[in-house]
């Protein structure tokens, strides 16, 4: 984005990030993801951020294997494949209801690179960009 904003018209020094609700959250992962090199001169953040949301441990990406399953993709390397072969509609047949439901919940993975599980220690360090809030 801004590398190529100019070629559209804009000022790569005046990119303004927003979101709301869960892309408040995705917009605040920026922050604390790029605070050496933000890509954003300043953000907007409605009814969410990264603490709220925060990351999920779920490493074992139980609730992807669960969804997968359920729309007969089993798990293991071939999963994804499986699952963009599917109709969209049987995908979110199986996710009806949810919330999170029998499939459990999606969200970011902590990977401590670009989503952490532990934003509120990061902010009280000052680990997080020196940007327009």
């Amino acid at each position: 984005m801004r590398d190529h904003i100019a070629s559209f018209g804009g000022d790569p020094s005046r990119i303004v990030l927003w979101g709301q609700s869960a892309g408040a959250a995705s917009v605040d992962y920026q922050t604390y993801a790029f605070l050496d090199d933000p890509i954003a001169y300043g953000v907007i953040m409605d009814s969410g951020s990264a603490s709220m949301m925060g990351g999920s441990a779920d490493n074992t990406h139980s609730a992807f294997n669960r969804l997968a399953s359920s729309v007969g993709c089993g798990n293991g390397a071939t999963q994804l494949a499986c699952l963009r072969g599917k109709p969209a509609t049987d995908i979110l047949k199986a996710s009806e209801g949810t919330s999170p439901g029998p499939i459990g919940g999606f969200g970011p993975v902590a990977d401590n690179v670009l989503v952490f599980s532990n934003y509120q220690s990061r902010a009280n360090q000052g680990l997080v960009a020196d940007i327009v809030r």
